[in-house]
């Protein structure tokens, strides 16, 4: 996406979630800060708030959606606040298998570059969950 205009951003994340027909539980705010790291960052709040990574392609916005809003803002629904490390990893590892699905390689319609991050994302996580039993 050329416009780093947050307005624009906001209207291209509520595209992708009625395209991809992403399913979120009522209560959860959208949000983009240029600023963060992450491809994006979901909070107890139900706050998903969106970096400038996930807007490089349209799959990625659509996987980066789908991993925050049908896995973690569910998460936190369920489980309520994240209460350690393990947990933590726990979640993401949840949500890179999420990814990493093939109905949702194909509903995305991920690359072969995105589908190895999210391997080597989950791997990552799983290696630090280890640590952690």
């Amino acid at each position: 996406m050329q416009s780093t205009n947050p307005d624009d951003r906001i209207s291209a994340v509520e595209a992708a979630i009625e395209h991809f027909n992403i399913k979120g539980v009522a209560g959860f705010t959208l949000e983009y800060d240029p600023d963060i790291e992450e491809y994006a960052q979901t909070w107890p709040t139900l706050r998903v708030v969106l970096g400038q990574k996930p807007f490089k392609s349209w799959s990625s916005l659509g996987a980066t959606l789908g991993h925050e809003i049908e896995v973690h803002v569910r998460q936190f629904v369920e489980f309520g606040n994240i209460k350690s490390n393990r947990e933590f990893y726990r979640r993401e590892i949840e949500a890179h298998k999420y990814n990493l699905k093939q109905e949702n390689i194909d509903r995305f319609r991920n690359t072969a570059p995105e589908i190895f991050n999210h391997q080597r994302t989950l791997n990552m996580y799983a290696k630090k969950y280890e640590r952690y039993q």
